[in-house]
């Protein structure tokens, strides 16, 4: 438990091969303490994304709609980020609620200031986040 708030992984499958299923775990963290209102109680929320690229390299970038913003990746079109174009398949491994814009923004560098390592362990511990993060109230 989180912030009064379960944090348990969507699970996917999906064939990759013949006889081979790929299971992926998506966390998403929601602690609604960590969410500020803005305007008349009108919120907007960001969320921060790690995806595994083909070659095992991560990329972390931030959004307000994952779903969205991940089927651009995978497109490969015009929206998609350079870095990503030509290193599918693409998976989506972790989300995290960031809260606001700016928080968003100072997770997801933090983030991509990480060693492969350490965001290897924040996937497979997104519990950790807190602490490693400041994020605990």
């Amino acid at each position: 438990m989180l912030g009064g708030q379960s944090a348990l992984p969507s699970i996917f499958e999906r064939k990759t091969g013949k006889n081979r299923i790929e299971v992926i775990a998506v966390w998403k963290i929601h602690c609604e303490s960590d969410l500020p209102y803005l305007g008349q109680g009108c919120m907007k929320s960001w969320y921060v994304y790690i995806i595994r690229c083909r070659d095992g390299t991560l990329y972390t970038g931030a959004t307000t709609d994952v779903e969205r913003r991940f089927a651009e990746h995978q497109q490969a079109g015009p929206k998609a980020a350079r870095y990503l174009k030509g290193r599918g398949p693409l998976h989506l491994i972790f989300t995290v609620h960031a809260g606001d814009h700016k928080t968003a923004l100072k997770l997801e560098r933090r983030i991509k200031g990480m060693s492969k390592a350490r965001k290897e362990a924040l996937i497979q511990h997104p519990e950790s986040m807190r602490e490693t993060f400041g994020l605990i109230r």
